[in-house]
């Protein structure tokens, strides 16, 4: 009887030990599963200035512009070494002086980084489209006389740091003829520089 009690007693404690084993062992699978699940997707915050005018031979739409530009930002990693999709959705203040636009703007850049430990730097492009959403100014467009939808391509560089924060330029060509039908001599078309920072969650 004394021998049939320990064998049961060594039985259990090893059934214990397996099922200890096993929660260890899945509960690293969830861990490591959910730590690259983050690695693959990031979202993050950003904001910044902008530095902006029309492409156009009308006088009154020459001058330079400063805006701003707010929103979220994302990192979509591709099983490519350093390569990268950077979704952004962006509240952006863009245009001259007097005729201010602000537009909703979704850039999405291709972006290829060099991971350097503490710092990471990347240069990125791609196409972005644009509504916009209003006007400004002392000569502020009616958004019914001009083209609202507007789409480009932009081109930029930047760094990352501490694998968090991000500073970044870009500049970005409007390719969408504004002018809609011909309330203006000639076409404008929307050039800016953007210069920002931001925070990878």
């Amino acid at each position: 009887m004394f021998y049939i009690y320990n064998k049961l007693n060594t039985y259990k404690k090893q059934n214990t030990m397996k099922r200890i084993l096993f929660l260890i062992a899945l509960s690293c699978g969830v861990l490591f599963a959910t730590n690259s699940q983050a690695q693959i997707f990031r979202l993050g915050i950003k904001a910044g200035a902008t530095f902006s005018k029309f492409s156009t031979d009308y006088d009154v739409l020459k001058d330079n512009n400063t805006g701003f530009q707010v929103g979220l930002m994302s990192r979509i990693k591709i099983p490519i070494i350093g390569l990268a999709i950077h979704p952004e959705l962006l509240y952006t203040s863009i245009g001259s002086d007097e005729s201010k636009l602000n537009y909703f703007q979704v850039p999405v850049n291709l972006q290829w980084g060099v991971d350097l430990k503490v710092v990471r730097p990347f240069i990125q492009a791609g196409p972005y489209w644009g509504y916009a959403l209003g006007s400004s100014g002392d000569n502020k467009f009616s958004l019914s006389k001009i083209h609202r939808s507007d789409w480009g391509l932009g081109l930029g560089a930047g760094i990352e740091l501490f694998n968090h924060l991000q500073v970044a330029f870009k500049y970005d060509w409007g390719l969408t003829n504004l002018n809609k039908d011909d309330i203006l001599d000639g076409k404008f078309k929307n050039r800016t520089f953007n210069l920002s920072i931001g925070y990878m969650f």
